[in-house]
């Protein structure tokens, strides 16, 4: 919960917060206030501490693993504090593509709803073959169509949406900025789209969900 909390807005912060979390932080912050006021107490030379190697040696691991598989430790408590602050500052803005004029299309007496379940496991859906009923209600509908392999291995929000509703692919830097928009492709042809959302837009695909007409 604290890692979501580092990575997301802060109205969706707020949203997260609840009397049990704040009495939670509060119990370990005073743990851990009464745990540093002991150590405090105990005289070590710290730069003679074996301890130190191990401090040196960890240091070095971060930036050797990070550089051999990337996410390892960048994404993880604590050091998604830092690089989540940092990556927000440095990140520019999104850049959607114009689509091509030749696109065209033979029908637009249509309506589609296109349901985005980003954190939602795709083999545990109903409609992809899960045993359990979790679509039961869509499942019994006729008209509906699942898209089992359109999916991202991102487990966040910020970069899931981003990916799932361009043409960036998985093997694609989570950094591209200049990519096509699913409502571009669809504007481009005179088909009007809007967007519904239950979750602050945020900074790194808000382009994307602005290019609809109306949004919610």
């Amino acid at each position: 919960m604290i890692e979501a909390i580092m990575e997301t807005s802060l109205l969706v912060t707020v949203d997260l917060l609840s009397i049990q979390f704040v009495l939670y932080i509060a119990f370990i912050s005073f743990v851990l206030f009464f745990i540093f006021r002991s150590y405090k107490k105990i005289k070590i030379n710290q730069l003679k501490s074996p301890l130190m190697i191990f401090a040196i040696i960890g240091v070095l691991t971060y930036f050797i693993v990070e550089n051999y598989r990337f996410n390892t430790f960048k994404s993880r408590l604590p050091y998604v504090f830092f690089s989540s602050i940092y990556e927000f500052f440095e990140e520019d803005e999104l850049q959607l593509l114009p689509v091509n004029s030749d696109v065209i299309s033979n029908s637009k007496d249509f309506n589609i709803i296109f349901i985005l379940g980003e954190s939602v496991r795709a083999d545990h859906i109903q409609l992809n073959g899960y045993q359990r009923e979790t679509n039961p209600i869509l499942s019994k509908k006729e008209n509906v169509l699942s898209y089992p392999n359109l999916y991202t291995p991102l487990t966040h929000t910020v970069a899931s949406v981003k990916q799932l509703l361009t043409n960036q692919s998985i093997n694609d830097s989570i950094k591209s900025h200049k990519i096509y928009s699913l409502f571009s492709l669809l504007n481009s042809i005179n088909i009007t789209t809007n967007w519904i959302g239950n979750s602050t837009i945020v900074k790194s695909y808000a382009p994307i969900i602005l290019s609809n007409k109306m949004f919610y």
